[in-house]
């Protein structure tokens, strides 16, 4: 009983950890769309504080054109879009778990490994999604030679939450005497 207990403390580890995540994601996401919306909307370089523009700070600052600040804030925000939606997975999933008392029951198994799965296609997803966009930018003439979201995406976790919930699955048979 006490690696159960190891094993539910972890959950709720994982329960607050995924909240922060959805949480920061959500405010991010807005702070992204808000710049966008800023930017298209005010004109002649979006917010101005203390009669310096926040595009000419952004120019100055971190050397991006306004078309690589756009690109910067459209990236930002499909990224941060699919890890609001896999961190709200994550936290119904650890609540479940949480309820049920042990990771070991079929559907908390299943559960997790379309968590997984959502993990997986959520960072393949955004990459893709960011990938044409940036492509149609440079092939338009808009530079973003300055924006970067890596080109690649991570599957291990994904991949690592699948494995575990074959893990859980094979304990929910052994629980049921199967």
């Amino acid at each position: 009983m006490k690696n159960l207990r190891t094993v539910q403390v972890l959950a709720g580890i994982g329960r607050v950890l995924s909240k922060i995540v959805f949480v920061f994601s959500i405010v991010g996401a807005s702070l992204c769309a808000a710049g966008i919306v800023s930017f298209a909307l005010l004109g002649d370089g979006g917010l101005k504080i203390g009669g310096v523009t926040l595009r000419a700070f952004i120019e100055k600052e971190a050397g991006l054109s306004a078309a690589e600040t756009y690109a910067a804030m459209g990236t930002g925000l499909v990224f941060l879009v699919a890890e609001i939606i896999v961190s709200a997975m994550a936290v119904r999933y650890f609540r479940h778990e949480l309820e049920a008392g042990t990771p070991f029951t079929a559907p908390l198994a299943r559960e997790l490994r379309i968590l997984g799965i959502a993990d997986i296609c959520a960072g393949l997803g955004a990459s893709i999604i960011c990938g044409i966009a940036l492509s149609v930018m440079k092939v338009v003439g808009q530079t973003a030679n300055n924006v970067s979201y890596g080109g690649s995406f991570s599957a291990g976790i994904g991949i690592a939450m699948i494995v575990v919930s074959v893990i859980c699955d094979y304990g929910a048979e052994l629980r049921r005497g199967e």
